[in-house]
């Protein structure tokens, strides 16, 4: 109702908070689809870093009982929600949250802590988001020694980090990544910084051979 304006957006951002103990998977899955698409609309606004605020509460609940270690009487389903409630309190700015991804990050990369995969995307996401060139270049690196494509999932972060931060260098490290070239030449090509690359780069067969020459 609220989208096609019958409604007001700020009801069902309180009819939102009144699910902030529940502990299905679905419930939550479809609530951070909808408070995601809030956040887009309001993102270039003035009201945006009070949404982001709002949006941590309702979240913090979920976080602070699933924790971030699994459990024995974990189902599957609570392993899918940890990683949820995780990833998107951290992507609406909870420092706390940030900084225990961020620590997390650095034992993976320095192989003292393995991550456990289930939370691999809402990390690295969280990493790469607040990061800079090192932990670019670290997931990189990650991502070229990985042989498992389920774990091509979790790198979903570096593409975006590619995003946020164009440059011919970045472009240039993710065109080396040629076993996932469809995705990476795509998310090449889209960069702001293309043509600094050189038209022998994108007119090259790895850009031809998935139709982004």
């Amino acid at each position: 109702m609220a989208r096609s304006g019958v409604g007001s957006t700020v009801d069902v951002l309180a009819l939102f908070a009144s699910y902030s103990t529940e502990t299905s998977y679905t419930v939550w899955e479809s609530l951070a689809g909808n408070l995601a698409t809030i956040s887009r609309l309001l993102s270039h606004t003035d009201y945006y870093p009070s949404f982001k605020a709002y949006a941590q509460k309702i979240f913090e609940k979920a976080v602070a009982r699933l924790g971030w270690d699994s459990k024995d009487s974990d189902t599957p389903l609570d392993s899918m929600l940890r990683s949820l409630v995780i990833g998107a309190h951290g992507k609406y700015g909870n420092q706390a949250t940030i900084e225990e991804a961020k620590a997390r990050f650095q034992k993976h990369v320095e192989g003292t802590t393995v991550l456990p995969s289930d939370l691999k995307s809402a990390v690295f996401s969280m990493a790469m988001a607040n990061g800079d060139e090192t932990t670019f270049d670290q997931l990189v690196k990650l991502h070229a020694d990985t042989d498992s494509n389920e774990e091509q999932s979790g790198y979903t972060g570096l593409w975006e980090l590619a995003r946020l931060r164009p440059s011919p260098r970045n472009a240039s490290s993710l065109l080396s990544l040629t076993r996932f070239d469809p995705m990476t030449c795509g998310v090449c090509c889209s960069l702001p910084d293309r043509p600094v690359l050189g038209p022998e780069t994108w007119s090259g067969s790895l850009c031809r051979r998935n139709g982004h020459g």
